[in-house]
This record gives structure tokens, sequence and C-alpha cells, in this order.
């Protein structure tokens, strides 16, 4: 079952799908998912990893393409995405160097022509738009431990 989240349109979803999945084909095989065989019954959850590479991509973005602006929302979204490296590291049994390789490719992948017009852009526009919910989803995201993954994604 496909699991959109509440105020982001399925369009832009595919939209962002398909930059993404060529850049995270990328990055996963500079970095792997975490070893560990997920329980059958935690694919039925939002995928952590997916989840996490899209606020990464919004942090770079926010960044790079939006620099002075935004601070609380910018704020917020880095707290957001330091509990969800705790929960990866937690329950996919990484450390710190596994976290800051994913982190050292979305910060590559922002340096690339045409990133602030690209989906990353638009994508971070409208998690801004939603800045009042980040934390609930987020704590929706966390709300089971499980083995982080990458897919079923979205």
């Amino acid at each position: 079952m496909l699991k959109c989240r509440k105020g982001v349109g399925l369009a832009f979803l595919v939209a962002w799908a398909g930059m993404t999945l060529s850049t995270s084909a990328a990055a996963q095989s500079i970095v792997p998912e975490p070893v560990q065989r997920p329980n059958p019954d935690d694919l039925k959850h939002r995928a952590v990893l997916c989840s996490w590479t899209i606020y990464l991509t919004a942090q770079a973005a926010g960044e790079r393409c939006f620099p002075g602006q935004d601070d609380a929302f910018k704020a917020d979204l880095n707290r957001g995405i330091k509990r969800i490296e705790d929960f990866i590291k937690r329950n996919g049994h990484v450390d710190q160097s596994y976290v800051s390789r994913w982190e050292s490719q979305a910060v590559a992948e922002s340096k690339a022509p045409g990133f602030c017009s690209s989906e990353a852009g638009k994508f971070y526009a409208a998690e801004r738009a939603r800045s009042a919910t980040l934390q609930k989803d987020i704590d929706d995201l966390l709300s089971i431990p499980r083995t982080p993954v990458m897919n079923p994604c979205l």
C-alpha cells in the first residue's frame, strides 16, 4: 500500500522519486542499507532510510538554495534529522560513519548544477510550508522500533 505523507501530492512524489532514484542508486552503491534483515512486519511502516534521505535532501536544499532564510524551520529540520539518525544507529546497528557517508552524499548531490531549480528546491518549499507538522511526522515515522530500510519508499 502506498503511504503518502499528508499534503504532499502524488504527482510531486512521482517527480521527486524520479530525481531521487537516480541519485539514491548511486548513494546505495556507496552506502548500502544495514546488513540486518528486517522483520516482514517492519515493511508495513514507512521506510526510515527513504524518509531520512528526503529530509537530508530538504536540508541540503535549505542550506544551498535558501541561505539565511527560514532559520526556525531549518533548526526543526536539523533536530528531526538528528532523531532519525539516532533511530538508524540504534535499530540498524550501524555507527556514525554510516550516517556520515549518507550525509556526505547529500551534500555532494546539492553541489550539482541546477540543484536549486530541481525538485529538491520544490521539496524544500513544500516541507517548509508544512513545517507545523514536521515533528509530528517524524514522531510517527519513529514510533515503532524496527530495522531501517530504504524500500518500500513512499
